[in-house]
């Protein structure tokens, strides 16, 4: 065998490894970053870990049972009816029966002493919240999604 058909063909086997490697090297980053991706998303559901989150069928029947508690509540703002600069805001939460995997809106009075962030319609948020006399539910603390 010639010099020149040996060179080649070394280079070619030099080639070869080079493209395994790197496709080692992409499958490696593709998987590291879908489970970065995941740990994001798990953080971001657990904003308040050491509440429950609220049971909506049940708040819904009868809120006044669940008073006095605290629980957390996901969901998308679609509406701000009321909004006082004293009083706080009163907004509308779109939010997903877990069990039935239906949606129902609830109302919750946001304090103006909480507004660290603009709550805006058709955003996702999590609150921390605390159902008070009347069963009526209200902010204790909310983080954007």
């Amino acid at each position: 065998m010639s010099r020149r058909a040996r060179r080649n063909k070394q280079q070619g086997s030099h080639a070869k490894r080079i493209s395994t490697t790197t496709i080692l090297t992409i499958g490696a980053l593709l998987i590291g970053a879908f489970f970065a991706n995941q740990l994001w998303n798990t953080s971001k559901q657990n904003t308040y870990p050491d509440l429950p989150s609220l049971p909506i069928e049940d708040y819904i029947e009868n809120g006044l049972s669940l008073r006095n508690n605290q629980y957390q509540l996901q969901g998308e703002v679609v509406e701000k009816p009321e909004s006082d600069l004293t009083q706080g805001q009163l907004v509308f939460v779109r939010v997903k029966v877990e069990e039935t995997q239906e949606v129902e809106e609830v109302s919750i009075k946001v304090p103006s002493h909480i507004g660290k962030v603009n709550l805006e319609t058709k955003h996702d948020y999590t609150f921390k919240v605390k159902v008070i006399e009347g069963g009526f539910l209200i902010a204790q603390d909310y983080q954007p999604l």
